[in-house]
């Protein structure tokens, strides 16, 4: 008895370590992803190469200004949770679903109550046929486990695929995108598959799918040269489409590997787009320039300063330039500089076209960075 018992255990135990040994070893689909890298997107790397700069402002925009939500999900993008809240309330109460469920993102873990309350409507715009406000309810998230609690289930999941597929049948693309795209890619046909889907979303102007690819391919220094261009000529697409997050990791990619002068042109031109980011980068460079011989770039670190400080209000932004100037510079501003700062960050944002680069899947990029 104890020696078939002995055996029961050994035949688990082996099935066990074969399933480990299984799941450990790369599959067919990380090996590709490993050996091609951004090389894989060949559609897209041969559109990259006669890429040039968009006119449309908007051409990668999922909510443009003729939407009713977009001075409130700008507002949320931004931080401005209150702005937001202001925004979006009225047109929530008048029954747009879509404005519940930004709403419930915007006060979601800002107090008990509105944590409850936002609960309670992802719920009610799930109901009402929002898939994304079902997608939220996916048990064992992060909001599931911090927020959400008992009203997440795998019913909800269904539920929002099921949506979802209803959305992707009348030709919208993010939809499209989601409902097919494979999650845990295994196979040759599975990683092509994705590509296929990603490439398809690029081409309708929806970006997110590319650029959070990108980002999972490694770090730069692991790539070689020939997959470092593809990923850069990758991302150049998605910028010349005014996709800011693209921007940004160029900037990235530009102080890593090229210099500040080129990663600066992205800065400059993702902080005409609003991207805050952007406008702190432009910041840093700004004051990293500056010399007793060259006092502009003092000026231009004080008046992306004064433009964040419009944009996200906070108390310590002005204090925080003056110290990078101070410690980094090892100079001071002068009050004549100042104020040839602040007419310089007026010009600035009468020009600026601000764009929305989240949505509902990906809401939280302004808080933590893309």
């Amino acid at each position: 008895m104890i020696k078939k018992t002995l055996k029961i255990i050994g035949v688990i135990l082996l099935l066990a370590l074969m399933t480990l040994v299984y799941f450990l070893l790369p599959n067919e689909a990380e090996k590709l992803r490993s050996d091609n890298n951004a090389l894989g997107y060949l559609e897209l790397l041969k559109k990259a190469k006669v890429s040039e700069p968009n006119p449309n402002v908007y051409a990668s925009s999922q909510i443009t200004p003729d939407n009713s939500l977009f001075e409130g999900v700008l507002a949320l993008q931004r931080g401005r949770y209150g702005i937001a809240e202001q925004k979006l309330k009225p047109l929530m109460e008048a029954g747009d679903i879509d404005a519940m469920y930004w709403y419930a993102e915007t006060i979601l873990g800002s107090s008990v109550y509105a944590t409850v309350e936002a609960a309670d409507l992802f719920v009610k715009a799930a109901e009402l046929g929002n898939p994304y406000a079902a997608l939220r309810l996916t048990p064992g998230t992060t909001d599931c486990k911090r927020y959400l609690g008992y009203r997440c289930s795998e019913e909800w999941v269904e539920k929002g695929e099921v949506l979802l597929k209803a959305r992707a049948e009348q030709g919208d693309v993010k939809a499209q995108y989601y409902v097919n795209v494979i999650k845990n890619p295994r196979s040759k046909d599975d990683y092509q598959r994705n590509i296929d889907l990603v490439t398809q979303a690029a081409n309708n102007g929806y970006y997110i799918p590319l650029v959070d690819n990108l980002k999972r391919l490694g770090n730069y220094k692991s790539l070689t040269q020939e997959k470092k261009q593809a990923l850069v000529e990758l991302l150049k697409l998605a910028a010349n489409n005014n996709f800011v997050p693209a921007m940004e990791h160029l900037y990235d990619y530009y102080i890593d590997f090229i210099g500040d002068e080129t990663a600066y042109t992205y800065s400059i031109k993702a902080a005409q787009l609003g991207s805050t980011n952007a406008i702190w980068a432009v910041e840093n460079v700004s004051v990293k320039r500056a010399n007793d011989n060259y006092r502009k770039p003092i000026v231009t670190a004080y008046q992306f300063a004064l433009i964040e400080n419009e944009l996200v209000p906070a108390k310590n932004i002005m204090d925080r330039v003056d110290y990078m100037i101070r410690k980094k510079a090892e100079l001071t501003i002068t009050e004549a500089e100042k104020q040839q700062a602040r007419l310089a960050a007026d010009e600035f944002m009468s020009q600026m076209t601000p764009v929305i680069y989240i949505d509902e899947l990906h809401p939280q990029h302004a808080r933590f960075g893309f």
